[in-house]
């Protein structure tokens, strides 16, 4: 498997015959991520690492995300020295999902709310 890290320029999401896919651009370079669980690490100007399989067929070269991280500048995979801070930014992440996929507006502290939720999910046992 490939490695690159890299700025996300350009991220387009995209339907076909096997499911949502993204069409993304790391540093003028073009690849596809098919793994749902990945799209979230691809937001226009994330620094991420990502490894990838290459092929190449009729003249074209198709790059498939397989792993995918977003990057500090120092270029390692963010991860922060507390579990509990992880899970809150999970729940938040979650939570901002979840209110963009409803319909009618949801106010900041609604999403806070929603956060706290899936945080005490996360924290039972």
């Amino acid at each position: 498997m490939k490695k690159k890290t890299g700025t996300v320029t350009n991220v387009q999401r995209k339907s076909g015959d096997n499911g949502k896919y993204l069409v993304v651009s790391i540093d003028g370079q073009r690849f596809s991520v098919f793994g749902s669980e990945l799209f979230e690490e691809f937001q226009e100007g994330n620094t991420v690492n990502v490894q990838y399989t290459e092929k190449e067929k009729g003249g074209n070269v198709y790059r498939n995300i397989q792993k995918a991280g977003t990057a500090s500048e120092s270029g390692q995979t963010n991860q922060t020295g507390s579990p509990n801070l992880n899970l809150k930014a999970q729940a938040l992440h979650s939570a901002c999902i979840f209110a963009n996929a409803v319909d009618k507006e949801i106010s900041s502290e609604d999403v806070l709310k929603v956060s706290k939720k899936f945080h005490q999910y996360l924290m039972e046992d």
